[in-house]
């Protein structure tokens, strides 16, 4: 068992009353939806064969923009090149990856015993321009564009066009943490989330707005002590 997760399920063993780390979410600064379009068409919880989902699927058209859900430091972006070769032949894409083109953070989370939750962002079929490992990123930021398509470039194991969204708080191991298959995580995760887009960037105009209305006022003021004088 994963040390992180161990933690977890010992302090909720305890009944700790200072320790919950679905509560500990909502206080992650920031949260965004992953897209405007938000139509689940598959379940954390789901399970495949002897498999367990693990994660969230939402159906959406090719080349849906795709944001950051928070504040967070980018771990990998992985664009693959947009050539036939290597095509797997099985599940279609251009990688035997399952994930296909791929980007994941870690993105800051107090009440996790890591101090992060973990995101991964699969069946890309473009990775944003400026999203590069170890780079930063700001809730409600293009990180790419949705891919999922059996058969086209950076698809991966997949069926039809979704992007394939894994929370994990605590850690980032598949097979440890079991917190990524609950439900729970991402309607908590969600619930109170920003919407993405035009929403983000009416909130970026109106705070440049203000900073440059507190510049104008510094400079009338400055104007009329000066004409006093």
């Amino acid at each position: 068992m994963n040390k992180y997760i161990n933690t977890i399920m010992e302090n909720e063993k305890q009944g700790s009353q200072s320790f919950s780390l679905l509560s500990s979410i909502r206080g992650i600064k920031n949260r965004f939806l992953p897209s405007k379009i938000m139509k689940l068409s598959a379940g954390a919880d789901q399970v495949r064969g002897k498999v367990q989902h693990g994660a969230i699927d939402i159906s959406m058209p090719v080349g849906t923009p795709i944001y950051a859900i928070a504040d967070g430091i980018i771990l990998t972006a992985k664009q693959l090149p947009r050539n036939k070769s290597g095509i797997y032949q099985k599940h279609g894409g251009t990688s035997s990856s399952k994930c296909g083109s791929t980007v994941s953070m870690k993105v800051p989370h107090k009440g996790s015993p890591s101090g992060y939750s973990y995101v991964n962002y699969c069946h890309l079929s473009k990775v944003a321009s400026g999203v590069v490992k170890g780079g930063k990123v700001k809730g409600g930021q293009l990180i790419g564009y949705s891919g999922g398509k059996k058969g086209d470039y950076g698809a991966g194991n997949t069926t039809g066009p979704h992007l394939h969204l894994t929370i994990r708080p605590g850690d980032s191991s598949f097979k440890s943490n079991r917190y990524a298959a609950m439900p729970e995580v991402y309607k908590t995760w969600f619930s109170g989330a920003n919407t993405p887009g035009f929403f983000a960037g009416v909130k970026r105009t109106a705070k440049f707005a203000g900073y440059s209305s507190l510049a104008l006022l510094g400079c009338y003021t400055a104007y009329k002590v000066y004409k006093e004088k």
